[in-house]
Formats: structure tokens, C-alpha cells, sequence
């Protein structure tokens, strides 16, 4: 009887997975009202080549229940294919909401998402879930160029897990012959701390001499300006204690990590990264080796909190 039932079971998968590559390759149309040219000659290559296409003007009714039914189209589809522009990567964009639903599908999206690049947009202002990825020019042979790209997928594409070219399937990759950096913890900001208790130290001092004369003043009591001063101090002092131990500790043990973004700001930078076991983060960088991390490298990360405070990446250590 288990034999039997073992069988079956065997059978089933074997039907299931012959089914699945046989069966036509299903992709989203993701685009700005105004890219419907681009889109409309991608859906023409891409339904002459056998392949089938959603794309909401033909296929959704306005107003029936439209986000709960874009949503379904999105998880049933095994391809996405989004048209980056000016006006698809705007907050406002409804383009924007579908790759949200793309994000809520596919963790790692390359593989399984490729974006497409309008009237000379950007590759570096593609949004951060697929900046990884860059993009193909929406030049005149754009179909065939998507068609040859299904056709790859409808080849190679593993229903039982996740593309072995995905940012997560190169860390796997490597992190199973890695070993992590020997010296324990990555200390920071202890310097700073001491630099900290110094002048909240000077602070409570100035303001309690302050605090002292201020009766001799004339004119209004000045002792409250003196205690205020003091309080301050002793606030600065309290914060940096705690940056103090903090630097002490030192970071946690090293992770595998796969940086997947980083965004500059005002002098700020912050990169967005995942580890092995599939958890994503933006973290501040703070010294030289996590602030040079670039999207796509792979590496140890020594994390505290929110601040990346150290990164040892592979060509590092090579």
C-alpha cells in the first residue's frame, strides 16, 4: 500500500512538472497610459510567439474590483515585465503599485522581472526591488528582444525554488564554501563616546559655576540658565556612555549578506542588503570598507542595530 501510494506520489510530480513546462509562459504587462505604443508592440511579439500576455486594458473591465483583480493577474502570472519611464516610476503611478504586487511575489526578481527602458530613462533610476537588474533599451527590435528573453525563462525557469542568478542564489552560492573573517567583533564610536563624556563633562562644570554666580549678577536671577546648562551636559554625557559601551561591544558575529542597493542623499548613504536567510535591511555604512559596498557584491557584514559597521567583500579577501 505505501508503495503504491509512494508512486502515485512520484507520478503526480512527474505529470505536474511535464504540465508546467508545456503550458504557455504567462506574462504581466506592467506600463504608463502613456507607453501604450511600446507596450502594445511587446504584447504583439510576445502573443505571435505563442506566449500569453495580460494587459489590463484588454483584460479588466474598469471598475471591478480593480487593485483585488490586478493582484490575482500578477500571482498567476510566472513573468513580469515592467516599462520604466518618467511617468511608470513617479509615487502616484499605478505601474508602481503592480511592481509592489511583483515584490509580494518574487523576493529576488531577477529571473522573474525585467524592466524595460522608455524615451532614454535611466538604468540608475530604476526603483531599488529591480535597480539590480538594469534594464533592456525600448529600441525598435524591444519585442523580439523580450520574446528571446520568455523563451530563456520558459527554458530555464525552476518552479521548486529560486533562480541560481538571483542576488539570493549567488549568496547561497558562495556562502557554502565561505568562511568567516577571523577577529570576532568590529568595535566603532568608542573614540567618539570619550570625545562626548569630555564635553558633557565641561558642559555640567560651566553650568554649575554658572548656576553659582548668577546671584551675583545684577538684574534677574541668571541660576536657572546655569542649571540648564548643566542638564544639557549631563544629557550628553548619558548618550555618550551608551555610544561608549556600544563601541565596546562591538557588533554581532558576521553575516553573509548581498548588497542589493545603495542610495546616496544629502551625503548620507545607505545600503540595502539581504542575508542568507533571506532577511532584507537598510543599513548605514560607517567605516570604509562598508561605505565603498556596492550593489551586487557579496560579502561579511558586521551588523549593530541599523549601522553596517564594517563589510569584508569577497574581492576583499581574494
Amino acid at each position: 500500500m505505501c508503495l503504491e501510494l509512494w508512486t502515485a506520489i512520484l507520478c503526480w510530480n512527474a505529470d505536474y512538472r511535464a504540465e508546467w513546462k508545456h503550458k504557455p509562459m504567462r506574462v504581466f504587462l506592467s506600463y504608463s497610459r502613456s507607453d501604450h505604443k511600446t507596450v502594445e508592440r511587446i504584447k504583439a511579439a510576445l502573443n505571435a510567439a505563442g506566449y500569453d500576455t495580460f494587459l489590463d486594458t484588454d483584460k479588466l473591465p474598469m471598475g471591478q474590483e480593480y487593485n483585488a483583480r490586478i493582484k490575482r493577474a500578477v500571482d498567476s502570472s510566472d513573468l513580469f515585465v515592467f516599462l520604466a519611464s518618467e511617468n511608470s516610476v513617479r509615487p502616484n503611478s499605478y505601474a508602481k503599485i503592480e511592481l509592489g504586487y511583483a515584490e509580494d511575489k518574487w523576493r529576488n526578481p531577477a529571473g522573474y522581472v525585467q524592466p524595460i527602458l522608455i524615451d532614454g530613462f535611466e538604468a540608475n533610476d530604476l526603483p531599488a526591488y529591480i535597480h539590480p537588474i538594469g534594464g533592456l533599451e525600448a529600441d525598435r527590435n524591444v519585442g523580439a528582444r523580450i520574446v528571446g528573453w520568455v523563451e530563456q525563462r520558459a527554458k530555464g525557469l525552476d518552479p521548486d525554488g529560486p533562480d541560481d542568478n538571483s542576488p539570493q542564489g549567488r549568496l547561497a552560492r558562495w556562502a557554502r564554501l565561505a568562511q568567516p573573517p577571523v577577529g570576532g567583533t568590529q568595535r566603532a564610536f568608542v573614540g567618539r563616546g570619550l570625545i562626548g563624556v569630555v564635553v558633557g563633562a565641561a558642559f555640567i562644570g560651566f553650568g554649575l559655576v554658572w548656576s553659582a554666580m548668577g546671584t551675583d549678577f545684577p538684574g534677574p536671577d541668571m541660576a536657572p540658565v546655569g542649571w540648564l546648562i548643566a542638564a544639557v551636559g549631563l544629557g550628553v554625557v548619558i548618550y555618550s556612555i551608551r555610544i561608549f559601551v556600544q563601541g565596546m561591544l562591538g557588533s554581532s558575529k558576521p553575516v553573509a549578506i548581498v548588497v542589493l542597493d545603495r542610495e546616496t542623499s544629502e551625503n548620507k548613504v545607505t545600503l540595502k542588503i539581504e542575508t542568507l536567510d533571506g532577511k532584507r535591511r537598510s543599513l548605514t555604512p560607517i567605516r570604509s570598507g562598508a561605505r565603498n559596498a556596492h550593489t551586487g557584491d557579496l560579502g561579511w557584514a558586521y551588523i549593530r542595530g541599523g549601522l553596517l559597521i564594517q563589510f569584508v567583500s569577497v574581492t576583499a579577501r581574494s
